[in-house]
């Protein structure tokens, strides 16, 4: 089961080597309450900061020209 801990915040809270049995789906809360509790996670010794919020600037690069022509050519399609 669970033999070692790794260090959250200072805390000894999540298995670092451990025989996972199965796996279960966090929600979006669940995830946010922890961020709220959290700084980082280490992982094999290394120390792993959590981003808290994205700030997205950009939704493109600035050089960004949308395509708007294909090299798809389908003159013969079969009926499938």
């Amino acid at each position: 089961m669970i033999n070692k801990l790794l260090k959250i915040n200072k805390k000894e809270l999540v298995p670092s080597s451990f025989n996972i049995i199965g796996m279960r789906e966090i929600d979006e809360r669940e995830y946010k309450d922890f961020l709220k509790k959290n700084d980082f996670v280490v992982v094999d010794n290394i120390k792993v900061p959590l981003i808290k919020e994205y700030k997205i600037t950009k939704f493109e690069p600035d050089n960004f020209k949308l395509e708007t022509t294909t090299v798809w050519s389908f003159p013969e399609r079969g009926n499938y």
